[in-house]
């Protein structure tokens, strides 16, 4: 008997998903501090949001509206990341009656460990399939909407994302409607840095049940298979690939295939230059995930883009363009040969008239006559001249498009399109407009149509809570038949104010009518109206890292704690009975303090991964105390680690004494004899020494527990003096202990009584 094993996909999906909740969901919860605690900081928004939009013609009169109930609310969890949840509940008709989930996420962003970033999401969100930083100018990219997972590996030396999900395309008169089709797809993309100035990426995906925009089945499945990189070969030059295959699966209508798409070229840089340049292949056959994110198809050419700046009121640009489709010369399929060019020049004066001017031109025509032949050319010249005189701001544009076309002549037509407007600024944000344009398009062969526009505008802040803006907008239409001309209006107006306990108004309406149509059929008017109105709200505060020096981005945060005690034992380890000692500073290097406890604690909650010094403060530790470890010590915090920094102090010892002059040399100190001044008094070992004040006292304070030796400095001792008490004190200096009484006896010998002359 065979035993065979395999692996449902489906069910893999849904496990993966599983333990990807639950990371999400119950960690960050577990280390939440107790409801007792403050929180960290937070926010949300809450708002709703509404649009409604009719329409009245002739033959049909339509109505539709949508209500979008809006929450997204965030977390920073310490040392953990930042929690967030987003909600667009939307309830409305369009096509038809919906009330439903638009757009939901929950999401942990920003957890660190060592050099990583992890980011987890579950709901709606998109991923742009390139792992390129500096991307192709001439190519899209487009992004992927879905209703799934995403997980987000980050680090320094490259990048890893997992995604997965039920493909989606925006709807709704807002936008913001996630609908998630039958299509699902699953694949991951990243990059990495080998060597410096090097940047290597892969990625893939698969897709399954793939419709086009009508929900019609296109492909079972579909393997894209990603491949593109970026090499700095100079400081000022780049070179950049991309290489991407699909191979799919079709269903009875659409046949499987397999093909690729190829760009690569070099992209050069400087202050004052850019130039780009790089071929391109996409093939016939080649298959992005669906419709809405096939940007390009289909293509086979070259690009060259150029940007010159000699001065910084002057900018020369242009690019080329030559391609053609067909890549892969199917019989059943023409050829069509585009030819693209652009020339311009940007100049720009504050003091003088600034001018932007371009002349451009496309060129498509068929190599084959099969199935129909395409044969024309376009050539635009655009012009535009502003200038700045105090508040006003006049400016003149000029259009002119001329298209020819061999195969179809009564297309043919020469467009004219000139504007003058003015605008004048006033209340140092405020402004106002004034707008005439005049749009002619001629056709060679029968014909033209006419455009005269009229259009005047206003946005006016009057404070920074409160703002307004409305526009009025004139036609007088005219079609190439007689009996097409028309009047057209259109108004809108809007409103933003900010209102008490941070409420946010927003409002606008727009409005549109034909007038005075020569056929009923141009008849029309149509109104739309928005709202928005959102609530925002915030708690908790984030507190200081200690240890962040200005300018560096945090990664993240450890802690410092220890205690400050009494060491009797000098062991380093607070023992039974070494009480600690209160309100003594601990310092690190960017000036962030805390004091001891009534038990000696301290504790740094936050301090910035990496090195650092710990201080004690001995100017504020206690008088009676010495210090006996290390002032400063060394640190590395690593993240969610806590580091234990202690400092030992001793109770000091005092000594206290006299030299007392034993004037009648008994050994013993009587309550008339005096104290000897300016004896200098030693104390060994050490080099502690102080001289005897003006009746004898000498005292020595901060002293550290252990043995110790006092004598005194025979040179400073009065002449003809002798010791009636031991010269030398021997003793010991307990913990925090107070020695009196270390007297010392001198007997000072009286000079002799001479009568008489000296003696010769």
């Amino acid at each position: 008997m065979k035993s065979r094993l395999s692996l449902n996909p489906h069910k893999l999906f849904k496990f993966f998903l599983s333990v990807l909740s639950f990371l999400t969901l119950y960690f960050p919860l577990s280390i939440f501090p107790s409801p007792c605690c403050a929180l960290d900081e937070g926010g949300a928004t809450a708002g709703i949001e509404g649009r409604s939009v009719r329409r009245e013609t002739p033959i049909s009169e339509t109505g539709q509206y949508e209500m979008n109930y809006h929450l997204d609310a965030w977390q920073n969890v310490p040392n953990i990341g930042k929690l967030q949840l987003w909600l667009d509940w939307i309830n409305g008709k369009n096509d038809d009656r919906m009330n439903k989930l638009g757009r939901g996420y929950l999401a942990l962003r920003e957890f660190r460990f060592n050099d990583f970033i992890l980011n987890n999401l579950i709901g709606d969100t998109s991923i742009l399939f390139t792992n390129l930083p500096e991307k192709f100018s001439n190519s899209t990219y487009p992004d992927i909407y879905f209703r799934g997972f995403r997980s987000d590996l980050l680090s320094k030396w490259g990048n890893v994302h997992l995604f997965g999900g039920k493909v989606a395309r925006l709807k709704g008169l807002l936008g913001k409607m996630y609908d998630p089709l039958d299509e699902s797809f699953y694949g991951f993309k990243g990059n990495f840095r080998p060597i410096p100035g090097l940047l290597i990426g892969t990625g893939f995906l698969r897709t399954q049940d793939e419709v086009d925009n009508n929900d019609r089945p296109v492909t079972k499945s579909n393997h894209i298979l990603l491949f593109d990189s970026e090499l700095k070969i100079f400081k000022w030059m780049r070179w950049l690939t991309e290489f991407r295959r699909s191979d799919f699966q079709g269903t009875q209508r659409v046949k499987s295939q397999k093909d690729y798409a190829l760009r690569v070229g070099p992209l050069l840089k400087t202050e004052n230059f850019k130039l780009e340049a790089n071929y391109r292949r996409i093939g016939t056959d080649y298959r992005f995930v669906n419709e809405a994110t096939q940007a390009e198809r289909d293509q086979e050419g070259f690009f060259l883009l150029a940007e010159y700046r000699p001065w910084k009121e002057l900018t020369l640009f242009g690019n080329a363009d030559q391609f053609h489709d067909n890549v892969s010369k199917k019989s059943d399929r023409n050829v069509l040969d585009t030819r693209r060019g652009l020339v311009g020049l940007s100049v720009f004066a504050p003091r003088y008239p600034s001018l932007y001017l371009t002349f451009d031109m496309t060129d498509r025509k068929t190599r084959f006559a099969h199935p129909s032949p395409i044969d024309n050319l376009t050539s635009t010249l655009f012009s535009e001249v502003r200038y700045q005189y105090r508040d006003f701001n006049p400016y003149v544009r000029y259009r002119r498009i001329n298209y020819s076309d061999d195969i179809s002549r009564e297309i043919e037509s020469i467009q004219n399109i000139i504007t003058l407007g003015i605008r004048q600024n006033f209340m140092k944000t405020s402004f106002a407009y004034l707008e005439g344009e005049m749009d002619q398009k001629e056709y060679r062969t029968s014909g033209k149509e006419s455009r005269l526009t009229g259009k005047i505008g206003v946005n006016y802040y009057l404070s920074e809570n409160l703002s307004c803006w409305g526009e009025a907008v004139y036609y007088k239409l005219k079609d190439k038949e007689e009996d097409s001309r028309r009047d057209k209006i259109e108004g809108a107006f809007g409103l933003s104010a900010q209102l008490p306990w941070n409420i946010q108004l927003y409002g606008d309406i727009r409005y549109d009518k034909i007038l005075n149509p020569q056929r009923d059929m141009f008849k029309s008017q149509g109104l739309q109206a928005n709202l928005r109105l959102t609530k925002r709200l915030d708690w908790g505060r984030r507190e200081k890292i200690a240890g962040l020096r200005p300018g560096i981005e945090t990664r993240g945060h450890g802690r410092v704690e220890g205690v400050v005690f009494n060491d009797i034992n000098r062991n380093g380890i607070q023992d039974i009975g070494e009480e600690g000692i209160k309100d003594v500073s601990i310092r690190l290097q960017d000036g962030s303090f805390v004091k001891t406890d009534e038990k000696g604690f301290y504790q740094f909650p936050r301090v910035e991964v990496g090195g650092h010094l710990v201080t004690l403060d001995v100017r504020r530790i206690p008088a009676d105390y010495s210090v006996i470890s290390p002032e400063k010590v060394k640190i590395e915090v690593k993240l969610r680690e806590t580091v234990k920094v202690n400092f030992q102090l001793i109770a000091s010892g005092r000594i206290e004494g006299r030299i007392i002059n034993d004037a009648n040399a008994n050994g013993k100190f009587d309550s008339e004899e005096k104290g000897i001044s300016d004896v200098l008094v030693l104390l060994e070992p050490g080099d502690n020494n102080t001289y005897t004040d003006e009746d004898g006292k000498f005292i020595f304070e901060n002293i550290l527990p252990g043995d110790y030796l006092l004598k005194l400095d025979p040179v400073t001792l009065p002449e003809d003096s002798i010791f009636t008490s031991p010269s030398e004190l021997k003793f010991q200096v307990p913990v925090g202990g107070d020695l009196r009484e270390m007297n010392v006896l001198i007997h000072i010998k009286p000079r002799p009584i001479i009568i008489g002359p000296p003696k010769r």
